[in-house]
């Protein structure tokens, strides 16, 4: 099914703030469990056994929340979770609706948004082409399934917002008590670090996170400036 890719962006002018996003934290670390199943083996315990229990109607769902419309999820900065979710209950429908599937232009032989809304065989094949594209699978019946909550907005946000909700009751609490500190304790290390020596962006990236960019393949580094001034430590769940 469709999924977002979290880059690393190298312009050659960066500026580095460090900030704890508890909701971005969480839900990247979902988001890059849908994307990349194997990226369970490492894990943590906890967070892997409630990805596997899942019902396979919760797991349907959670594959269409963190899965095909996970652009949805708002960028709400230091937010809390528990006050994330009062804050998606005040949200627009129609407008999660839309931001979930903004980037769709920029797709090779998108058929524009009127197609895919008023057509759910359209939007099938859509996803099939972007799923060759991208070369990840694709079941025509997920894609269906997804087309259901697309046409339907507040259906969509009241699905989202009710698994949101289950996932933070049922695991993502408890995990981000038991992580918060050491979160907390990473931001402060880097904050107080001295980054402006550094002679490239690449020296900088590689500080943060210990990876170096300078060879990596293509689609791991997008040019450009950074869409947000921030670096996040990774999720806590990442083995």
């Amino acid at each position: 099914m469709l999924f977002r890719r979290e880059m690393i962006a190298v312009p050659s002018i960066v500026t580095i703030r460090f900030e704890l996003n508890p909701v971005s934290t969480l839900t990247n670390a979902l988001i890059i469990a849908y994307n990349e199943q194997g990226w369970l083996d490492g894990a943590d315990q906890t967070l892997r056994a409630f990805m596997e229990n899942l019902s396979p109607e919760k797991r349907a769902i959670h594959n269409l929340v963190y899965g095909f419309f996970s652009s949805a999820i708002p960028h709400v900065g230091s937010m809390s979770f528990p006050d994330f979710l009062k804050d998606f209950a005040t949200r627009d429908a129609t407008q999660l609706r839309d931001h979930a599937i903004h980037w769709f232009p920029q797709v090779e032989g998108f058929p524009g948004f009127e197609a895919i809304l008023n057509n759910r065989e359209t939007f099938v094949e859509f996803v099939g082409q972007l799923a060759t594209l991208k070369g990840f699978e694709h079941e025509d019946d997920e894609a269906r399934r997804g087309y259901e909550y697309l046409i339907d907005p507040v259906r969509l946000k009241d699905m989202m917002l009710s698994h949101m909700t289950f996932v933070w009751n049922a695991v993502l609490q408890k995990e981000w008590r038991k992580h918060e500190t050491s979160l907390r304790q990473c931001v402060e290390t880097h904050q107080q670090h001295n980054y402006s020596t550094f002679h490239t962006s690449f020296e900088a990236v590689e500080a943060v996170t210990g990876r170096d960019m300078r060879n990596s393949e293509k689609d791991e580094i997008c040019s450009g400036a950074l869409s947000e001034p921030c670096l996040r430590p990774p999720p806590p769940y990442l083995g």
